[in-house]
């Protein structure tokens, strides 16, 4: 054991690996708590509407006021855990557990209703869309693609099974990136409609759970080993460029311009300036009510899904 901890060590210091600074002093603040029906997983910011799922549905506020979230509207179905959201013009593509991939028309807002609901999909935890393209991923059905031509009716296009979970999935380009608790960062080839390619496996110090793509670098969210940043210019071979340990169970990543948000469970949300991809520093924490899972920043904001804490509003120090 002590022989693998000192390999360990080693890697890490060759990879770049940062240590967190020793008492993070928080300058940032929540500035908002707002009740939740369920607990409280995703949250996806279109314009000035915030869309929350939770465990029981997925709720719709008018961010206007960025600190006053306003509720419109509250989509209820049971059986959902909504996990993921992504919004494409009227509609709101859901994975939602157990309740499969939805949609819910969202053109009146104040009366968002569901119009599709495909629950042959097990415990769909990630979901993407680009163009009318919809991908998902969880369970044993792996990474699904869908054709959303036609919202109310998309139809499974391929599907490629994947070793173990695979909560997040996330499409730039021809390439899909899919965070895998077994093997780690994967790589898929989405240039054919109906046959997606597998292209690369790469392991991560842990287990990948959530990924945010810029252009060919990938952020991971890598459950106890922090944040891990991959260039993955080369498909084939993606090459490890950091990573930095946040001292909890690292969810989820949203990354703005040099500075990269990171849910980490029951610590919060970790603020890591990434301006040197291959020395992240961890330069904030902003401790929550209960477990952060996701979130997105806008501006000087940042909307936390906090579990039984419901929605977070927080206000950082810095745009």
């Amino acid at each position: 054991m002590m022989l693998m901890m000192t390999i360990l060590v080693g890697l890490g210091m060759l990879l770049g690996a940062a240590e967190p600074d020793g008492d993070l002093q928080s300058v940032s603040r929540i500035v908002n708590s707002v009740e939740m029906p369920g607990f409280t997983m995703c949250v996806e910011v279109e314009g000035t509407h915030a869309f929350v799922g939770y465990r029981g549905g997925m709720a719709i506020f008018d961010i206007t006021e960025p600190a006053e979230p306003q509720l419109i509207r509250d989509v209820r179905r049971d059986g959902y855990q909504v996990h993921q959201i992504r919004v494409q013009g009227d509609y709101a593509y859901l994975a939602a557990g157990f309740g499969g991939l939805v949609v819910v028309n969202i053109k009146d807002l104040s009366k968002a209703w569901t119009i599709y609901q495909n629950s042959t999909l097990v415990e769909v935890k990630g979901l993407d869309v680009a163009g009318d393209r919809a991908y998902t991923s969880g369970g044993s059905r792996g990474v699904v693609s869908f054709d959303i031509s036609e919202p109310g009716n998309p139809k499974i296009l391929a599907q490629r099974q994947m070793e173990k979970s695979s909560p997040f999935v996330a499409v730039e380009g021809s390439y899909g990136y899919v965070g895998d608790r077994l093997s780690g960062l994967i790589v898929l080839d989405m240039k054919k409609e109906n046959h997606i390619r597998r292209i690369s496996s790469t392991r991560t110090e842990h287990e990948a759970f959530g990924l945010h793509v810029e252009g060919t670098t990938v952020y991971i969210a890598d459950k106890n080993a922090g944040l891990t940043i991959m260039d993955a210019r080369m498909p084939r071979r993606p090459v490890m460029l950091s990573t930095v340990q946040l001292g909890d169970f690292a969810y989820s990543v949203d990354v703005v311009n040099s500075t990269a948000y990171v849910c980490d469970s029951e610590s919060g949300v970790k603020v890591v300036d990434v301006s040197d991809l291959t020395k992240p520093k961890v330069i904030e924490g902003v401790d929550t009510p209960d477990h952060a899972y996701q979130i997105e920043v806008i501006g000087r904001y940042g909307y936390v899904a906090d579990g039984q804490g419901g929605l977070q509003v927080i206000e950082f120090a810095r745009d």
